[in-house]
């Protein structure tokens, strides 16, 4: 039977001391029983009412639109965008099938203001 090697088990266990001595990071696993319990409960969402007041997007969430073509998902955005901007906050918007010029358009005809558009909207079209 062959004997572990002293130095290669030290080195092991030092390697599995430093993750445990690790901060936190968002790859460990999640408290199971805090989260049933409530105590992790993500916050509500907070823009785009529905004409029932029911609100549709989170803060500081990913949000993204599918649906058949021409289902108005572009105007969605838009008139998301614009509620989050009419709160005086920055728009990301990441666009894979418009141009900047048509989703300005659509912004503005919406009533937000070229003043807005340039200070608080970002506009990404990527094509590779």
């Amino acid at each position: 039977m062959l004997e572990p090697d002293e130095g290669l088990v030290e080195a092991q266990l030092e390697a599995e001391q430093r993750l445990w001595d690790a901060p936190p990071t968002s790859w460990d696993a999640v408290n199971t029983r805090s989260a049933l319990e409530g105590l992790l409960d993500d916050p509500p969402p907070v823009y785009l009412s529905r004409t029932d007041g029911v609100l549709l997007l989170y803060n500081g969430k990913v949000s993204d639109i599918h649906g058949e073509p021409e289902a108005c998902k572009g105007w969605f955005a838009c008139y998301a965008a614009a509620d989050v901007l009419a709160r005086e906050l920055g728009v990301i918007y990441v666009d894979f099938e418009d141009s900047v010029r048509g989703i300005l358009g659509r912004m503005r005809s919406l009533g937000v203001s070229d003043e807005v558009l340039v200070d608080g909207f970002s506009y990404v079209g990527p094509t590779e």
